[in-house]
C-alpha cells in the first residue's frame, strides 16, 4: 500500500455532533456551558483563564528564554527535511521563520543527498492563505499513481480536522480548474482513476455515523456535482466510518472500501469501477490492513485466528490473496509473513519493488527485517543487520526500486536520515545536536504493576544530575488505541529540561502497542484500570529506587494520556507535584456525545452499557475530583479548534476544580486542532508554558 510520507493521513472524516439527548448525569452539570465550543460566556471564561495562566508564566525572563531557544529549534533552517517519494522524487512540507505556513517542495533523490538540495516549490501555504484570506492549515494529500501528479490537497481553517480537499497539479503547480472540490468537512477520499473518486464526507442529513463521520461513500467524476454522485456502499448508523482508499504496487491497483465497525473491527470490499460492484475481502475478525504487494492483502493479527490447520497467534502478520475477495478463501490464500516472539511486536512495513521490509520492537527496541516473494511463496525473514542500538523509524519507500529510507535516533542521540538498498546503507542527513546530551545515559528499567505484570520504562537524565530522591522529573505515558512510544530526539524539552538538570521517564504501559495486541487488550475497556496501575507502579519505582520524591515527580499526557494523568491523579494524588494535562477527555460518563468520542467507544466502552460503566464510574476525573482532597498543581492546555477531542473537557475539569478551591491553569489556544498549536511560535509558546510550570511547581521545591 503506498502511501507517500508527506501526506499527512490523519483519521479524520466530516464531523458534525450527533444530536443526543441531555442525560441525567449531563443535566446535573453545572459546567455543561463550557460545552459551547464558540458560545459567548465560554470564550470569556477561556480569555480569563488564558490572561490568569500567562500572568502566572509567561511574564518572567525564564520563560521568554525558554520561548525563544524553542522557537530557534522550531524554525532552524538545518533540521532534516522529512520526506516522501513522490513518483521517482521526493516531497517534503517544510516550515520556518519564513514559511510560516509551510511550503510543499520536491527534489530528486540525488539532488537530495547533496549538502544543499535543489528544491522547487511546488505549492506556498502562505502565499495561498494570503491570496485567498483564509487561515489555512496543510493537513496532506494523496496523489494519483503511478504517476502523482494529481493530488487531492487538504486545507484546515485553523488546524481542525474538518477540512477542504482541492485537486491539484503537482507537474504544473496549480489547482486544477473545475477539478475535484469538496467542501469543509472531515472527508475521506481516495483516487480511482483519473476521472473518478470515491468519497466518504457529510452529504447531508442522516448520512454520518454517530460518531460524526461518513457511513456514506460515493463515485464522483469528474466535472459531476457532489449531489449528483453515486452510491456505492452505506455503512450503519452505529459504525465508526466509512472510508475508501487506493491501493497501488508496481502495475497492480485495487480499490478498497472500509466499513469501520468499531474502531478496531472493520469489514473491507474490493469495488471494481468497471461493474461499480463492490464485493467482501474474507479477512479474519479484528485484522488490519498493513499494506499491499502484488496483488497481496497484508493484514496484521489481533486475534487468534485458525485457519486451514494453521494456527496464528495475535500480532501476526499474514497475506491474503486478493483474488479471493468475494468468495471463501482457500488454504492456498493465506500466507505467514511474520510471527511475534513474547517480547516483541510487529511495528509497521514499507513496500518497495520486489522486498518486504517488516519493522518490529523487541522490548520496546527496534529492529528490521525483510523477505520477499519466491515462486509466489515468502521467504524466511532475513535480519537487516544495521548498526546501533537506537530507535529506528521507517520514512519513506519506493514502488520503483528495492530501496527505503529510515530515521535513526535515541533520547541522547540526533536523528539521522539514511537509505538502504540490500547494498549499502548511506547516511544521507545528520540532524545537528539541539542540546548538550555529552553526559546524558539513557537506562530502560522495569517495574511491577499491581498484577505483576513487568512494566518497561525509559529512564533519561544527565550523568551529573543526583538521583538522590530530589530530582525534578517529568514522567510521559499514552497507553491506549494500541500506539507504542518508542525513544526519540525530543530536542525541545532536551534543551529546556535534560539539559538543565531535569529527569524525563517514558512510561511504556498497557494499553499501547509496544507488545502486540495483548498488550493493547490487557487495558481494553472494563480492564481500562490496568493502564493506570502500570503508570502508577511506575512513580512508584522511581520514589522507591530514590530517584525523585512525590513532591519532585510531574506527570504529563496529552489526548488519551491526558485521561491518563487526569485518573492518576484522582487516585492517587499523594504521588504527585504536577499535572501536565493536555487536549484531555475526562468527562468518560459523557464522552461519546462529546465531537468524535463514540468512535472511541470500542477502546473505553459504552457508558450507557452497565457493564463498562460501572469500570468508567472508578476512574472518570470528572466524577473523581473532590474538595476534600490535596491535588497537586495542575495545568490544562487545549484548543478552541480542536473538534476530535472536545474542549468541554479540559474547561469542565479546570472550572470544577477552580471552584473547589484547587490549584489550577488552563490555557486555550485560539486555534490548532489537537495538536493545540498551528505553527512554530504557538508551538514554542506551549512548550514553554508547560516546563515554566515545572519550573514553578516541582523544580523550585
Amino acid at each position: 500500500m503506498k502511501k507517500i510520507l508527506w501526506l499527512l493521513l490523519l483519521c479524520s472524516c466530516a464531523h458534525k455532533p450527533a444530536a443526543t439527548p441531555v442525560n441525567a448525569a449531563a443535566a446535573a452539570d453545572p459546567y455543561l456551558w463550557l460545552e459551547e465550543v464558540e458560545g459567548k460566556q465560554a470564550l470569556e471564561w477561556v480569555e480569563k483563564q488564558n490572561l490568569e495562566s500567562t500572568t502566572a508564566l509567561a511574564k518572567n525572563e525564564n520563560f521568554l528564554k525558554m520561548q525563544k531557544d524553542a522557537l530557534k529549534i522550531l524554525e532552524a533552517t538545518d533540521k532534516i527535511p522529512g520526506v516522501g517519494f513522490n513518483g521517482k522524487d521526493l516531497m517534503n512540507f517544510w516550515q520556518d521563520a519564513v514559511h510560516v505556513r509551510g511550503i510543499l517542495r520536491k527534489t530528486t533523490l540525488a539532488s537530495f543527498k547533496t549538502k544543499n538540495p535543489k528544491w522547487t516549490t511546488v505549492l506556498d501555504i502562505d502565499a495561498l492563505a494570503k491570496k485567498e484570506n483564509e487561515n489555512w492549515i496543510y493537513k496532506g494529500g494523496e496523489c494519483l499513481p503511478p504517476e502523482e501528479n494529481l493530488c487531492l490537497i487538504t486545507l484546515s481553517r485553523g488546524g481542525k480536522d474538518a477540512s477542504v480537499i482541492r485537486e491539484y497539479d503537482i507537474k504544473n503547480k496549480k489547482f486544477v480548474e473545475n477539478g475535484f472540490n469538496l467542501p469543509e468537512a472531515k472527508s475521506m477520499v481516495s483516487w480511482v482513476d483519473a476521472d473518478h473518486i470515491l468519497v466518504g464526507t457529510d452529504f447531508g442529513p442522516g448520512t454520518l455515523t454517530t460518531s460524526g463521520y461518513p457511513r456514506q461513500v460515493k463515485l464522483l467524476a469528474r466535472g459531476q456535482q457532489l449531489a449528483a454522485a453515486t452510491l456505492v456502499f452505506e455503512g450503519v448508523p452505529t459504525d465508526v466510518w466509512a472510508s475508501p482508499s487506493l491501493l497501488h504496487h508496481n502495475e497492480k491497483q485495487l480499490t478498497v472500501i472500509f466499513r469501520g465497525i468499531d474502531f478496531f473491527n472493520s469489514e473491507e470490499f474490493v469495488f471494481d469501477m468497471q461493474k461499480k460492484q463492490k464485493v467482501a475481502v474474507p479477512k479474519p475478525a479484528g485484522a488490519e490492513l498493513a499494506g499491499y504487494f502484488d496483488g497481496l492483502l497484508i493484514y496484521k493479527l489481533r486475534q487468534p485466528w485458525s485457519f486451514a490447520s494453521q494456527n496464528y497467534i495475535p500480532g501476526a502478520v499474514v497475506s491474503i490473496d486478493s483474488q479471493a475477495a468475494g468468495r471463501q478463501l482457500k488454504a492456498e490464500d493465506v500466507q505467514l509473513v511474520y510471527s511475534p516472539a513474547d517480547n516483541q511486536a510487529f511495528a509497521g512495513l514499507e513496500i518497495l519493488k520486489t522486498k518486504l521490509v517488516v519493522s518490529v520492537l523487541e522490548d520496546v527496541k527496534s529492529r528490521l527485517f525483510t523477505t520477499s516473494l519466491k515462486d509466489g511463496k515468502w521467504e524466511a525473514l532475513k535480519t537487516i543487520d544495521l548498526p546501533g542500538n537506537g530507535n529506528i523509524r521507517l520514512a519513506a519507500a519506493t514502488d520503483n526500486e528495492d530501496l527505503f529510507l529510515f530515521y535513526y535516533e535515541n533520547f541522547n542521540q540526533a536523528s539521522t536520515l539514511n537509505s538502504y538498498n540490500f547494498k549499502k546503507k548511506e547516511l544521507l542527513k545528520t540532524l545537528p545536536e539541539r542540546f548538550n546530551a555529552k553526559g546524558v545515559v539513557v537506562d530502560q528499567k522495569f517495574a511491577t504493576s499491581k498484577d505483576g505484570t513487568k512494566i518497561p520504562y525509559f529512564l533519561v537524565h544527565k550523568k551529573s544530575t543526583a538521583l538522590d530522591g530530589n530530582a525534578p522529573t517529568l514522567q510521559e505515558g499514552y497507553g491506549g488505541f494500541e500506539v507504542s512510544r518508542t525513544p526519540f530526539y525530543n530536542a525541545i524539552y532536551g534543551k529546556l529540561w535534560i539539559e538543565r538538570g531535569g529527569v524525563y521517564v517514558l512510561a511504556n504501559i498497557r494499553g499501547g502497542g509496544e507488545y502486540g495486541p495483548k498488550w493493547h487488550l490487557a487495558a481494553l475497556k472494563e480492564k481500562r484500570q490496568n493502564a493506570y496501575d502500570d503508570f502508577i507502579a511506575v512513580s512508584e519505582d522511581l520514589i522507591k529506587n530514590k530517584i525523585t520524591s512525590p513532591a519532585k515527580l510531574a506527570i504529563r499526557g496529552g489526548s488519551n494520556g491526558g485521561l491518563l494523568v487526569g485518573a492518576v491523579m484522582v487516585q492517587r494524588p499523594d504521588l504527585y507535584g504536577a499535572i501536565l494535562c493536555g487536549v484531555p477527555l475526562l468527562d468518560m460518563l459523557r464522552y461519546n456525545q462529546l465531537l468524535a468520542g463514540a468512535s472511541w467507544m470500542g477502546e473505553y466502552g459504552d457508558p450507557n452499557v452497565p457493564q463498562y460503566r460501572a469500570a468508567i464510574e472508578k476512574y472518570s476525573p470528572y466524577q473523581n475530583v473532590f474538595a476534600d482532597k490535596k491535588y497537586a498543581p495542575v495545568l490544562f492546555f487545549t484548543s478552541t479548534k480542536d473538534d476530535r477531542v472536545h474542549p468541554g473537557h479540559a474547561r469542565k475539569m479546570a472550572a470544577k476544580m477552580k471552584e473547589q478551591k484547587h490549584q489550577v491553569l488552563y490555557y486555550e489556544n485560539t486555534e490548532g486542532g489537537h495538536a493545540a498549536s498551528a505553527n512554530f511560535k504557538q508551538q514554542a509558546m506551549m512548550s514553554a508554558l508547560q516546563v515554566q510550570f515545572l519550573y514553578e511547581t516541582i523544580a523550585k521545591k
